[in-house]
């Protein structure tokens, strides 16, 4: 009975060791890519576990900065969260599949923001005519 439990117990310590090795890398990968818990709140927890998607995660809210316009944001995170659960497969993401992405949520990002002035532009124009 004795053995049964010890033969039990020592996979459990393992598994816990390399699971606690596997969350305080994650932790310190997000530390050093700058992308804090506190930053990162809006990124879902699906997608944060993954360094292949910080490169993109950041250059999203490197230009979300610039973005004054919630629901332009939001069009801009939903599209971007999208484009990495594409490449999100077998509980890896592919980071060929990210590199392929960048230019196309930065396009959509640069549509967003067009739409954007555009739509002030007009908002700008009908004050102006009405006054």
């Amino acid at each position: 009975m004795r053995c049964t439990l010890v033969l039990l117990f020592i996979p459990a310590l393992v598994l816990r060791s390399c699971l606690s090795r596997t969350i305080s890398s994650t932790e310190k990968s997000l530390e050093s890519s700058g992308l804090t818990s506190d930053e990162s709140i809006v990124w879902p927890t699906d997608l944060i576990h993954f360094p292949q998607a910080y490169t993109l995660m950041h250059k999203v809210e490197k230009r979300l900065e610039r973005i004054g316009d919630e629901e332009s944001r939001n069009r801009i995170m939903n599209h971007t969260v999208d484009e990495l659960r594409k490449c999100k497969l077998d509980f890896q993401m592919y980071e060929l599949c990210i590199k392929r992405s960048v230019p196309f949520t930065m396009s959509f990002i640069s549509n967003q923001q067009r739409k954007q002035i555009l739509v002030q532009r007009r908002k700008d124009q009908t004050l102006s005519s009405s006054e």
